[in-house]
C-alpha cells in the first residue's frame, strides 16, 4: 500500500509493516499540529505530500506572502491572476505533484521563460475563458488538435488535478496564516473563488447546478450573469429548452 491508502484503509487490514509506515507519517502529523482537516480533505494527496507542502509553507519568504497575497487580492477584485503570485504557488506545489499531463505543463516554461506553461494557461482561460485558452492553444497547430487539448484541459486537467492541488494548498495555506496572525482560518482570504472558476465554471446556485449537469459553457455563463442575454447557437438552444425544468 501506498501513504494514501493508509487514510482511508482499517488498521486491520495493514500489515505490520504498513502499521508501523503509518504511525511514523501520523507521528510526523503530530509534531506539527497539522489539524484533521487537512488531513481528511484531499484524500487523493498523500499525507507524506501534504507535510512536504505543510513544511515548505512555513519558510515562505516575505516576498513569497506578498506575491500570493496580491494574487489572492486580484482574484477576489476581477478573477485574474497575478502572474508572479500564481507561479509562487506552482512553485511550492511541484515536488508533490504527481498527474503527468500537469505536471508537464508545471515542468514546460511559456515565451517568457520565467513562468510554467500552466501559468499562461491559466491566465488565458480565466481572461478568455474556453475560447481564450482555445486561440493561445491553437497557434501554430491544427484547430481541431487544439480543440482536443482545449477540452481536455478543461474538463480534466483544471477540473480535477489542478483543482486538487491548488485545493490543498489553500487549506495549509489559511491554517498557516491563520497561526501565524493569531485569527481563525474563517478571516484568512484564500483562492476560494479560482477553484470554483476552475472546477465549476459558474457561481450562483442555477449556474453550479447546470456545471455539474454538463451543460455547454455558454448556458453556464449566461445563469451565472444576472444580466446574461442567450446568444445561443442551435444546438445550445436545444439544450436550453431540456434543462428548463431543471431551473
Amino acid at each position: 500500500k501506498t501513504d494514501v491508502d493508509y487514510t482511508i484503509t482499517s488498521d486491520k487490514y495493514l500489515s505490520k509493516d504498513d502499521s508501523e509506515k503509518k504511525d511514523k507519517i501520523f507521528e510526523e502529523v503530530r509534531k506539527r499540529n497539522i489539524p484533521r482537516e487537512i488531513i481528511e480533505q484531499y484524500k487523493t494527496i498523500s499525507v507524506s505530500d501534504k507535510i512536504t507542502i505543510y513544511d515548505r509553507m512555513q519558510i515562505l519568504t516575505p516576498m513569497q506572502l506578498t506575491e500570493i497575497k496580491a494574487l489572492i487580492s486580484r482574484l477576489n477584485y476581477n478573477m485574474q491572476i497575478s502572474w508572479n503570485g500564481f507561479q509562487e504557488i506552482i512553485n511550492i506545489l511541484k515536488p508533490i505533484i504527481r498527474d503527468a499531463k500537469l505536471l508537464e505543463l508545471v515542468n514546460a516554461t511559456c515565451r517568457d521563460r520565467n513562468y510554467s506553461l500552466i501559468t499562461a494557461k491559466v491566465h488565458f482561460y480565466l481572461s478568455g475563458g474556453f475560447f481564450g485558452l482555445l486561440q493561445y492553444n491553437a497557434q501554430g497547430t491544427i484547430y481541431d488538435n487544439a480543440m482536443r487539448n482545449t477540452a481536455d484541459m478543461v474538463y480534466n486537467v483544471f477540473k480535477y488535478q489542478l483543482v486538487k492541488y491548488l485545493g490543498i494548498f489553500n487549506l495549509i495555506y489559511q491554517h498557516v496564516i491563520a497561526h501565524k496572525e493569531g485569527i481563525s482560518m474563517d478571516e484568512v482570504s484564500g483562492i476560494t473563488t479560482l477553484l470554483q472558476k476552475l472546477e465549476y465554471n459558474a457561481f450562483s446556485s442555477k449556474a453550479l447546478i447546470l456545471s455539474d449537469y454538463g451543460v455547454p459553457f455558454r448556458l453556464v455563463e449566461y445563469f451565472d450573469d444576472p444580466n446574461g442575454r442567450k446568444h445561443f447557437d442551435s444546438y445550445e438552444q436545444y439544450i436550453d429548452n431540456k434543462i428548463s425544468h431543471i431551473i
